[in-house]
């Protein structure tokens, strides 16, 4: 969630090496506080952070406070029958 006071639309960004690099989540969507990440990357780490930022120039911007964690994807096996 979040509060971005007379801003259309903003960027959403993720980064899982402590801000080192940046990967969009998504360009530009309606700043209304919130959005859904469907497509969380399997890539388990533990440095990770969101950024959100005005999507026409990138300023304002602000990311997260605290590291976030994103696990192994879960996996199923069949073992019977083979």
């Amino acid at each position: 969630i979040w509060d971005a006071g007379g801003i259309a639309n903003v960027r959403i960004e993720y980064t899982i090496n402590n801000g080192i690099s940046w990967n969009t989540i998504v360009a530009s969507t309606e700043s209304d506080g919130f959005y859904t990440w469907n497509q969380i990357p399997n890539t388990p780490a533990t440095n990770c952070k969101i950024r959100i930022s005005d999507a026409l120039d990138g300023t304002p911007s602000d990311e997260s406070d605290l590291f976030f964690t994103i696990g192994p994807a879960p996996s199923l096996k069949v073992l019977v029958p083979n």
